[in-house]
């Protein structure tokens, strides 16, 4: 089988809730151009045996690789998902996300072909809040990106893509880091002078609930204690709002 041009990394714990309707976006792509890499915290619902099911089903289809290790938190995980990809570019959508259409890894290459020169590239957010779908023109902001990103977290890693090649050189997610890792992944490609390419496309659904790591009450508080430290870390590196 052929090299993937992209890699969807999942990381579950305990999704069984939300997980099969990811798997669905998945085997109904159109376009087979990736590869599923999953990293399973030991989950103790029926994840694993839906994951098994999804893989005996459709791995003549697509490349699918499930691991499991010990829970170290997110961007662990994340980062393990990483270093077992073989495609050209990374995307993350977790167990509880889901691609927005049949089309989606379709539109991903297209992207990709879109912008040759580019190592990171931003597509428009589209989030489904507690049943409520809805799409944020991130495409608009592409004159002001760089200006906006340092000052407020208005994208997500559903829909963006990475050159795998960028983690091999910047290093993967910090795992001091519970909520804010991939802000501060963000600020650190701005820090090296990486600048995302705008794309006017949606790659996947990122669903925000309940269990949402970042809207759980008890994280709240460590939400503004991570935004504080990346404000300081970088002040003397990314302006804020400026360049």
């Amino acid at each position: 089988m052929a090299k993937p041009l992209i890699t969807i990394v999942t990381c579950t714990k305990n999704q069984g809730k939300y997980l099969p309707e990811l798997l669905q976006s998945l085997t109904t792509q159109q376009k087979k151009n990736f590869e599923h890499v999953i990293i399973d915290g030991f989950s103790s619902d029926d994840t694993v045996s839906l994951l098994n099911k999804y893989k005996k089903e459709n791995e003549t289809a697509f490349p699918i690789h499930i691991h499991q290790f010990p829970p170290l938190g997110i961007a662990d995980a994340m980062n393990k998902g990483i270093l077992h990809s073989h495609g050209d570019w990374i995307i993350i959508i977790h167990g509880d996300d889901y691609l927005i259409s049949e089309k989606a890894t379709d539109v991903i290459e297209k992207a990709v072909k879109m912008n040759t020169q580019s190592e990171w590239i931003v597509a428009n957010t589209t989030r489904k809040l507690w049943g409520i779908r809805y799409t944020t023109k991130t495409f608009l902001l592409k004159p002001i990106l760089f200006r906006l990103l340092p000052v407020y977290n208005f994208l997500n890693h559903q829909n963006m893509i990475m050159r795998r090649d960028l983690f091999l050189k910047y290093g993967g997610f910090r795992t001091d880091f519970k909520i804010n890792m991939d802000y501060e992944y963000y600020l650190r490609l701005l820090h090296h002078g990486v600048m995302p390419a705008a794309f006017d496309g949606e790659f996947s659904v990122f669903r925000r609930h309940e269990s949402s790591a970042s809207a759980m009450r008890e994280n709240q508080a460590t939400v503004v204690e991570e935004f504080i430290k990346l404000k300081r870390q970088y002040k003397n590196t990314v302006k804020w709002g400026k360049r």
